[in-house]
């Protein structure tokens, strides 16, 4: 690969592909990170409609990490932490584009290099000549060394061995092995870093001789000649090319046909490509679909600092996977073959893809069992930003189908597991008091009908120890892979018994702003755990549902527990939470909602509700006890809607 030509990093969003090169080639899905050369031979093709994010870079700073001898590309990143956190980098950067100034992507550009990089020399074993495995770990460590230092205009490898623990000719080996010399890593480190700074708007008050200065250049006029020697334009120029327009990053958005400058060095994203190279693009996307992926999802906490992962406009319509975080009861039927849900629960003694479950320590220091001590249980796919709304603006949400998961391994069927927990209100109230059990019931839905789910089997849970060792007497912590040998199964396929499968969204909100870090499980103001679908409207501080024929109130037994329950709010709305609480709110929240929807008094709605509105429980699972009041539309009759109560 020549110096003259670029570098594309380049994320599978959604869609299935092929990636052709000479002697090999690559079958692509969703999340997949692919590294290719622009001047390389290669080919990418799609089956179906796609979206990917590509940023192009200047090839210098990735063949500077990889050596001389280099590392043959294409090449498809594996599943290595540092390849996972270049795959959530390229993704955040694509879905904030629009918001990304130059600044941004500059420093976007030199960060996944530095990642993909990392992630090449971890996972690519190359022919015999170059560095062994070891000598790659010990190079890495030494060229962590070198960056700390390129500032030392007498930096010596001398210096660098003996900070490292390694003898001079050992150091001198392992540049050997990479085709070049100490000298020239250095010199090509340090030109990389004046080019990124050269062409970084955030240095664009300090002068040529400060940069050079800056990365171990004394002599301005040998900085120069090195310099334009290399990128085939002096400093100067490289700063003019980059100021004479006002977007250092024009090629961003769907391709328009423009090929960047081989003198001009500037990333290019491609953002939300939803058609094969053959189909026309539109000019504008408005329908997304958002798969559930270890990149895509967080799990069992609400936070208002995690970047969105997804960017859509006001009536933009999204295809949004959901899993379950109890697809770990039954792996074979609901994460077996499915590489989203592979992804998602991959855990194994080295590694835990998704590591926080729950809004606790990372560390698990208060009950050791997970980083996020399963203080929220929800696997939720997001967040999803909707370009223009603000905070306390109203988020009307229109669900206009659900339909569940199907399974990978047993085509035409659905599977979904149903728990009575430690957690549960009827736990405490079984019959037999001193026999507490926890049972798990796998049920099956038929993709052709999907009115009926039947129980396929049940099983009492049984301690069970997740990879990392930790041992689970009860179910305390979420997508622990239950064993199957450790219980017994109770077959309950010949049941005649059929469940109504009303299915529901579960858990949808906008994050709550009372704290970081907020327990999924408890629903509030917020939204959250609701069994249903929220909007809000002004003087509603809950969540509303609206059928087609119903208005369904929804309340909790503490409608903002965040605030009112204090810095421990968390932990006590478990304890304080009564139905009793909830009815009373419910029946406010209802009486003030009919009252400024259809503009009527106070005594003719209490007349209304003693007799149309039908108060139940919604659930008492879920930490902040639900009770919903449902009135029928036709009550109010042809009586329109108040002007004063929706926000637009």
């Amino acid at each position: 690969m020549r110096r003259d030509h670029g570098i594309l990093f380049a994320l599978i969003v959604a869609g299935r592909g092929r990636l052709v090169a000479p002697h090999q080639a690559f079958d692509l899905a969703d999340g997949d990170m692919m590294v290719l050369g622009t001047a390389d031979d290669w080919s990418l093709t799609f089956r179906s409609d796609f979206r990917a994010f590509i940023l192009q870079a200047a090839a210098g700073p990735l063949e500077a990490r990889l050596g001389r001898s280099g590392i043959r590309l294409p090449k498809v990143l594996g599943s290595t932490v540092v390849a996972a956190v270049a795959k959530s980098g390229l993704r955040t950067l694509g879905s904030n584009l629009e918001t990304s100034g130059a600044a941004d992507l500059t420093a976007a550009e030199v960060a996944l290099t530095e990642l993909v990089a990392s992630a090449l020399l971890g996972e690519v074993r190359e022919p015999a000549g170059s560095l062994t495995g070891a000598q790659t770990a010990h190079f890495r460590r030494v060229a962590a060394t070198i960056d700390a230092r390129l500032s030392d205009p007498d930096l010596a490898l001398a210096l660098i061995a003996r900070l490292e623990g390694l003898s001079v000719r050992y150091a001198q080996k392992l540049f050997e092995g990479r085709g070049e010399s100490f000298s020239e890593y250095v010199r090509q480190q340090r030109l990389e870093h004046c080019r990124i700074d050269l062409a970084d708007p955030n240095h664009a008050h300090e002068s040529v001789a400060a940069i050079g200065q800056r990365w171990g250049f004394r002599d301005q006029s040998h900085f120069s000649r090195t310099f334009g020697a290399t990128f085939g334009m002096s400093p100067r120029q490289v700063r003019r090319a980059r100021s004479q327009t006002d977007e250092a990053y024009p090629l961003r958005g769907k391709p328009d046909g423009r090929k960047s400058a081989a003198a001009r060095p500037a990333p290019m994203l491609q953002a939300a490509m939803d058609r094969p190279p053959t189909a026309r693009a539109r000019e504008r996307t408005d329908h997304w679909h958002l798969p559930a992926t270890a990149e895509t999802v967080h799990w069992g906490f609400f936070s208002r600092s995690l970047p969105p992962v997804l960017r859509v406009d006001p009536g933009d319509s999204v295809t949004v996977e959901t899993l379950t975080q109890h697809a770990g009861d039954d792996w074979e039927r609901m994460v077996a073959g499915d590489s989203g849900a592979e992804s998602v629960f991959d855990w194994s003694p080295e590694h835990k893809r998704v590591d926080r479950r729950g809004a606790g320590p990372a560390n698990a220091s208060i009950f050791g069992r997970g980083a996020g001590e399963g203080f929220g249980v929800h696997i939720m796919t997001g967040p999803i930003y909707v370009r223009g709304a603000e905070p306390g603006d109203v988020l009307e949400i229109e669900f206009v189908e659900i339909r569940p998961r199907p399974s990978a391994a047993f085509p035409g069927k659905a599977f979904a597991s149903n728990v009575s927990a430690w957690w549960g209100y009827q736990y405490h109230d079984l019959l037999d008091r001193d026999a507490k059990r926890e049972t798990v019931t796998i049920f099956e839905i038929d993709m052709r009908c999907l009115a009926a789910a039947r129980p396929l089997y049940s099983y009492d849970w049984q301690p069970q120890t997740d990879p990392f060792g930790v041992v689970h007497a009860t179910i305390d912590y979420p997508g622990i892979p239950v064993d199957h040998s450790k219980v017994s199964h109770r077959d309950l396929s010949g049941s005649r018994v059929r469940i109504p499968a009303r299915l529901h969204f579960g858990c949808i909100a906008v994050a709550p702003r009372e704290a970081d870090l907020v327990d999924s499980i408890p629903p509030g103001y917020f939204g959250g755990n609701i069994e249903g679908c929220p909007a809000f409207l002004r003087g509603l501080n809950s969540p509303l549902i609206e059928t087609e024929h119903s208005w369904v109130i929804q309340s909790f037994s503490h409608p903002n527990y965040l605030r009112d329950l204090g810095s421990n709010a968390q932990s006590d709305v478990y304890k304080t939470s009564t139905i009793e609480l909830a009815l009373r709110n419910a029946f406010r929240q209802t009486r003030r909602f009919i009252m400024q929807t259809y503009d009527l008094t106070e005594d003719e709605v209490l007349s209304i509700m003693s007799l149309a509105a039908d108060f139940g429980i919604t659930q008492v699972a879920d930490g902040n006890f639900g009770v919903h009041a449902t009135i029928t539309k036709a009550v109010f009759g042809e009586r329109q809607h108040s002007q004063r109560t929706a926000r637009p």
